[in-house]
């Protein structure tokens, strides 16, 4: 299959495109203003997250619910396009052949990418504006795009894409937060500047799932210090507390590295006699706990052995990957 090129149709003809290998060094604020700033280090995402990895494939959580709507009237067709087979056809199955042609669901897009590793058509809504009117929604609320670093999400939003379509119909986005950048992305997430904001870039925003890269698996501790060091990492914390403010619904699936031939047993196990520890001392400390059903346990979710606690999901990955 051969790769397809992915350039989403701006909304205006002025509209700023930049290369898409160069927006972690940029952000709209800087555009906008011209002035000068430091830009941030792209080697840590880029080397530490590649562009596709497996952890692309839509996990266990539930699924956005997002459908277009179908409610609003469409305008007149004009009488060259009204005669067309595909607008003969029932909207609802115009709709679906939209879906299947502009559709990665359950895979997110990253951005940026020079070259689109799903089989998408996104040169459809160039063709006629009654496509494009109908498609719109479709790319831009069907989709879930990858982030992995807050100055692609903010260029995305504002220069790149269509950013009306962006503020109407993107309900759902994969953050990719490494511990190292955490203080980058808790700035945008608690931002409410118009310019350089999660919230105001994505004021649609109903779903978000943060995949979270921190502390490796240190091979000469036990697994009981394992688990402690991840349950410590304070920048998951700063990050899980930041994103709450903007989304309706939040994950976050933690990467955890581990040696090869390494097996989770141990550090579930490890990982679920901490939690329960944890939420004993925090009642003999006299703190009001909130009992929840399977409180304290590290639950295996589906057959990909993903392990999950109070909303947040451990993804368990060899050192190779």
């Amino acid at each position: 299959m051969s790769r397809a090129s992915f350039s989403i149709p701006a909304a205006h003809p002025s509209t700023f495109r930049e290369s898409v290998l160069s927006t972690r060094q940029l952000s709209f604020t800087t555009l906008a203003t011209n002035e000068p700033t430091t830009p941030t280090s792209r080697k840590s995402t880029l080397t530490a997250i590649p562009d596709s990895t497996s952890l692309d494939v839509q996990m266990s959580s539930p699924t956005s619910s997002y459908a277009p709507s179908l409610s609003s009237t469409p305008p007149p067709l004009p009488p060259t396009v009204a005669s067309s087979p595909l607008f003969r056809l029932p909207r609802e199955l115009r709709l679906q052949i939209y879906t299947y042609l502009l559709s990665s669901h359950p895979l997110g897009i990253n951005f940026p990418s020079p070259h689109l590793d799903r089989n998408l058509t996104p040169a459809l809504l160039r063709t006629t504006s009654p496509i494009l009117a109908e498609t719109l929604p479709v790319l831009y609320g069907n989709n879930r795009f990858i982030f992995s670093h807050p100055s692609d999400a903010n260029v995305f939003s504002h220069a790149y894409a269509d950013a009306d379509a962006v503020r109407t119909y993107t309900s759902e986005l994969i953050l990719r937060v490494k511990n190292s950048d955490a203080k980058l992305w808790t700035s945008y997430f608690n931002s409410n500047d118009g310019r350089r904001s999660l919230v105001q870039d994505f004021p649609a925003l109903k779903r978000v799932t943060v995949r979270f890269r921190g502390p490796r698996y240190v091979g000469h501790l036990s697994a009981e210090d394992n688990a402690m060091a991840w349950l410590r990492e304070q920048t998951l914390v700063e990050v899980v507390t930041s994103v709450r403010k903007c989304a309706v619904e939040v994950f976050v699936e933690v990467c955890v590295k581990v040696p090869e031939g390494w097996r989770g047993d141990a550090f579930e196990r490890a990982l679920e006699a901490v939690v329960r520890g944890n939420l004993r001392a925090r009642r003999e400390r006299g703190e009001e706990v909130v009992p929840e059903e399977g409180e304290g346990v590290v639950r295996r979710r589906d057959r990909r052995g993903n392990l999950g606690w109070e909303g947040v999901w451990v993804k368990v990955e060899t050192e190779g990957t």
